[in-house]
């Protein structure tokens, strides 16, 4: 017969129930297992659901009604002390569309790839979608993760752009996504599929705008501004260490704020306890 579990002898053995402390009953692994209690991520995440006016999925349908053989869209995404967005709009029929989500990874690279594999899960849904599919990108690298996810640091969400086109293809829809520099980079620069080299651009600046739109308003929020200036400083120091150490004794100090009580749960007369339990990220 194999020894009980420390688990078991701890929360749940009625032989030692005399000798158990008065605590309230784990709900998560880090209670259970380490007897401790886990701490909120810090800084916290940047609020998301900056997503305005229709959902994509409406408005692409509209746009694929007035032009069911090409469709052209503009994506970007961007970045603030760590507080990211991003925009996909499109000029005919005139929409812009802007969100953000509450991943700890703000960057501007995967708020590009983001941008696309939000527009192409979309685009992929849609009861009828578009013959072509023209998508003006600015970001070089977020075009290569498309056609390479395997080469890509962010293969979770490359590999979902590359499933999308996928998709699109196998119902008949070509996907172009078309360079296009940044910022009035490049002036003799020229599209392919004979575009307008002043529409690209301007159509690219409307997106450009639109995410760092968002980006200013989310940042703008205390809580927030305050938190990822704190995570940009320990990671551009010289000295994270020393800075670490100093942001441990702010929490510390502020310890209410991050504070994590223990709820009872149904009492628990068996010992495959942690098998139930969701898992959490100790602090």
């Amino acid at each position: 017969m194999p020894w009980p579990s420390r688990t078991h002898l701890l929360w749940t053995c009625p032989a030692l129930a005399e000798q158990r402390p008065e605590i309230a009953q784990p709900v998560d692994r880090v209670a259970e297992r380490l007897c401790g209690a886990p701490l909120r991520e810090f800084p916290p995440p940047p609020p998301c659901g900056a997503v305005e006016g229709k959902p994509l999925g409406t408005l692409l349908q509209e746009a694929v009604k007035a032009s069911p053989r090409q469709l052209v869209l503009a994506t970007d995404g961007s970045s603030q002390d760590e507080v990211g967005a991003y925009a996909i709009v499109s000029d005919s029929p005139k929409f812009v569309y802007v969100g953000d989500d509450d991943s700890e990874d703000q960057s501007p690279f995967r708020m590009e790839l983001l941008a696309l594999v939000v527009l192409l899960t979309a685009v992929a849904a849609l009861e009828r979608p578009p013959d072509r599919l023209l998508i003006l990108v600015d970001c070089e690298s977020a075009i290569q993760a498309m056609g390479s996810p395997g080469t890509c640091n962010l293969r979770i969400l490359a590999h979902k752009a590359f499933a999308a086109v996928r998709t699109l293809r196998l119902r008949g829809t070509t996907v172009h996504p078309i360079w296009v520099p940044s910022h009035g980079k490049q002036p003799r620069w020229k599209p392919s599929l004979q575009l307008d080299p002043v529409f690209c651009r301007y159509l690219n600046e409307q997106a450009d705008s639109a995410a760092r739109r968002i980006v200013r308003s989310v940042a703008a929020v205390p809580i927030v501004s305050s938190g990822r200036r704190k995570l940009v400083k320990l990671k551009t120091s010289k000295r994270p260490s020393s800075v670490f150490r100093l942001w441990l004794a702010d929490c510390w100090s502020r310890r209410s704020h991050v504070q994590h009580q223990l709820s009872p749960i149904a009492e628990c007369k068996q010992p495959g306890l942690a098998n139930r339990l969701p898992e959490v990220r100790s602090g």
